[in-house]
Formats: structure tokens, C-alpha cells, sequence
């Protein structure tokens, strides 16, 4: 039994499934496998997982003499290795022989041992689950909305729900909301004819690779099939399924929906560039960046431990008559939210020295960032 395959797909493939293959640490001694099932068609099935990622490649073959369905499980390492120090567009054939998969490139043959019953699916158990929601989404507008809100996710073995991002469907809207307790990040964008309402958290490492594999894939179109323990996006040659979580994210809203008294508005350019200069001299773990604010300007000033003070200015407007109101940021968390806004202007809404800031894209409201302040 024989089939032939392009070298550089291949390897381009396995190169994709690299770090899922080597995040798994639930196999048999250790060994990181890969199945590979050949089918009678014209094309392999590359399968493999990590405790909550599965993803299935369809590579296309240039020979294949399989008359039925066979499935092979075989180390990842050898064949990435393999595939690596052959010729550039170069073909490699594959032949079975017994329990071992021969690979033949030119005047070199590699006998790989398959292993048997190394390779379990953690969807195994979740076949006949039916779809709760299908629906197809724009690929550019998943990848830039998890980039509003991904960072806002931190690992804490404390507070659980702050690995994770909160996945929601709200009629017909879509929601992704992150926090790590002291910032939190939230953005929408509309659906059509959704009836369900559903909510599950995304563990922060799969949201990772989400985003690896949108930015792998070419389609501009992406289908997202939902059910109540895992999500999978299928293209023409790619499912990828990950599990997800009973939500147990804190209530969010109330902190979005809080009445803020005062409303500063601000060129978002100006003012990061402003911050990158004003911290230059910091020499703290955790800075505090200062906002002094008054009717027609806002003035950013930094002390670092030695007492060493930087100071700028930004013309600024805000709805009441400051004298120098004082407001104490971190800065790199305000760094991470102005260099994911789009647009120049943003408006700042606060109550007072104490209370949560919120963040807005002049232009794009559904993107909503908070920030608590600091004691200062």
C-alpha cells in the first residue's frame, strides 16, 4: 500500500500542528504522535491533538493506491525531521509495510515504527452531540476582534475565570469579554437569525491558537459550528475543535453600564506617543502614571523611585471645569488598549479617583475597555 506526497505541503502542515502536538502531555511514554489516515481518495487526513485542541488536515496526494480507509499512528518528531532535511519540491513516497510506515526520497529510506493505540481523540466521546448554533463569519473580523480583547487575559492559578475568555451569544449579537481583575476588554459585532442564547468560556492558550490557525487559513469566509462542550471552524480542508467551559465569569455588565459623570475626550495618537516618552525614565515593576486633568488640556507626569519626574502635555477637552484633577493609570494597560484602537479620537468616562475608567473608540462603540485606577 503506497501513496506519494509533496514535501513542502507536507512539512508546511506539520509545521502548522507543532505546538498542539507538543503541548501534549497525556500520551503513552511520552511519545508525540500523529495519525495519519490515508483514505481511498486523493487526499490524507493529518489528526492530532492536545488535552483540548483537536485539529484534522486534509493534504492532498499526488498517488495513492488505497482501496479503503487505513489509519496510522506515527512519532511527530521523526516525520517533521524527516520531511525537514529532504530536498526542497521534492516528492517523498510512503509504503506500509507491516509495523512500519517506509519513507522513500531518492537514495534514502526511513523504516518508522507505528505505534498502535497511542492517538485518542478527546472528542471521542462527543460524536453524536447536536449542533446547538451554525453560523459562517467573517475571518478578518474574528482575528481583529480577539486582538481587542485577548490581552486582557492572564495565567493565575487564584482567580480561574481570568484564564479564559467569555464567549457569548446574545439574540443576535456575538460577545467576547476578557479580564485579569484589574482591566477588562469586551467587543460585539451583530449576527442574523440567531434564536439561541448561549454562554462558555475559552481557555486563554486555545484562543491562542484560534488565532494561529485564522491567520494559517486562506478562506475569508469561516463556519462555526457551536455545541454545549466543544466548538469546531471548519474550511474546505480544516476542522479544528476545541472544548469549552460552563461559564463562570464574574457579572461584567453593571461595571460597563456604570454612570460616569465626566467625559474626556482625546487624540489617542498624541497621547500614546506621549505616554512611550513620559515612562522612558521609569524604573518600577508596576508604575503609576498620573493624569492631571483640567478644562483644556491634560498634563502626564511620571516620578520613578529616585524622585526623577516626566512630564507632558496633550490638549484635551472635558465636559466640566477641572483645576487639575488627578487620576492615577497603569501604563502599560493603557498602552495595550490605545494601541488597539483604530481610530484618532477617544472618549475617557470617570466618576472620580476611585472608581472604574472606561475607554471608547469614538467611532466603533461595540469596542469597550475599563481600567480601575490607582491609589496614588
Amino acid at each position: 500500500m503506497k501513496f506519494i506526497i509533496e514535501r513542502d505541503l507536507l512539512l508546511k502542515n506539520l509545521k502548522y500542528i507543532n505546538s498542539i502536538v507538543s503541548s501534549n502531555n497525556n500520551l503513552l511514554n511520552d511519545i508525540n504522535s500523529i495519525s495519519i489516515i490515508i483514505t481511498n481518495k486523493n487526499y490524507i487526513i493529518l489528526k492530532c491533538n492536545n488535552n483540548e485542541i483537536e485539529i484534522n488536515i486534509n493534504i492532498k496526494l499526488l498517488n495513492n493506491n488505497f482501496k479503503n480507509k487505513y489509519k496510522i499512528n506515527i512519532s511527530y518528531k521523526k516525520i517533521y525531521n524527516i520531511c525537514k532535511n529532504i530536498d526542497k519540491k521534492s516528492k517523498i513516497t510512503f509504503l506500509i509495510k507491516k509495523n512500519y510506515l517506509l519513507i522513500n526520497n531518492k537514495n534514502t529510506i526511513f523504516y518508522i515504527l507505528i505505534y498502535k493505540n497511542i492517538y485518542k481523540s478527546i472528542f471521542k466521546n462527543n460524536n453524536n452531540i447536536n449542533n446547538i448554533i451554525s453560523l459562517s463569519i467573517n475571518k478578518n473580523s474574528l482575528i481583529n476582534i480577539i486582538n481587542k480583547t485577548y490581552f486582557s487575559t492572564i495565567n493565575s492559578d487564584i482567580k480561574n475565570y481570568i484564564n479564559y475568555m467569555l464567549f457569548e451569544i446574545i439574540k443576535n449579537k456575538i460577545f467576547f469579554t476578557s479580564t485579569d481583575g484589574y482591566r477588562l476588554s469586551n467587543y460585539n459585532f451583530e449576527i442574523i437569525n440567531n434564536n439561541y442564547n448561549i454562554s462558555l468560556l475559552i481557555p486563554k492558550k486555545t484562543i491562542n491558537e484560534i488565532n494561529k490557525f485564522l491567520l494559517y487559513i486562506n478562506d475569508d469566509i469561516i463556519n462555526i459550528c457551536i455545541c454545549n462542550k466543544y466548538i469546531y471552524i471548519k474550511t474546505d480542508y480544516i476542522i479544528f475543535k476545541f472544548l469549552v467551559y460552563k461559564n463562570l465569569f464574574p457579572n461584567y455588565i453593571n461595571i460597563i453600564n456604570e454612570k460616569r459623570e465626566f467625559i474626556l475626550d482625546i487624540n489617542k495618537d498624541k497621547l500614546l506617543e506621549s505616554i512611550y516618552k513620559i515612562i522612558s525614565i521609569s524604573d518600577d515593576k508596576n508604575p503609576i502614571l498620573r493624569l492631571i486633568i483640567n478644562k483644556k488640556n491634560t498634563i502626564l507626569k511620571l516620578i520613578n523611585s529616585k524622585n526623577e519626574v516626566s512630564i507632558g502635555l496633550i490638549k484635551s477637552y472635558i465636559n466640566y471645569d477641572f483645576n487639575n484633577y488627578e487620576i492615577g493609570i497603569n501604563p502599560v494597560y493603557l498602552i495595550n488598549i490605545l494601541e488597539r484602537i483604530d481610530n484618532k479620537f477617544i472618549k475617557i468616562y470617570f466618576s472620580n479617583k476611585y472608581s472604574s475608567i472606561k475607554i471608547e473608540d469614538i467611532k466603533d462603540i461595540n469596542n469597550i475597555n475599563i481600567i480601575m485606577p490607582i491609589k496614588i
